[in-house]
């Protein structure tokens, strides 16, 4: 799991650009002719974002299925369950994928 949400780490759209237009990039072995943006389902990410629209996003580009419960208590949020639950358009499925369901199919692998 990556901590933080992943920070910068899916905010890829330059080098996924770049990888695009640069020639060399073609002729790269085969393991890495994947874009960046294409390895982030690959990781599970915790929810501690303090911004409603950050989350949205995250949801939204990696999928509420990658997403797992966490707070910074006591710096951040007080009521980790309460911020996701607020997020405006959040399906029952992604609350309970986000809360209960991700953490569960983690800890048993």
């Amino acid at each position: 799991m990556i901590k933080d949400a992943g920070g910068p780490l899916h905010d890829d759209q330059g080098e996924n650009r770049a990888k695009r237009l640069r020639q060399e990039c073609h002729e790269l072995p085969r393991h890495d002719k994947e874009y960046p943006s294409e390895y982030l389902r690959r990781f599970y990410y915790d929810t501690r974002v303090y911004d409603p629209l950050v989350l949205r996003a995250l949801i939204e580009r990696i999928g509420a299925d990658r997403l797992i419960l966490s707070s910074d208590f006591p710096v951040g949020e007080n009521d980790a369950v309460g911020f996701i639950s607020a997020l405006p358009d959040l399906s029952r499925r992604e609350f309970d994928q986000i809360t209960k369901q991700n953490a569960a199919s983690v800890l048993q692998t």
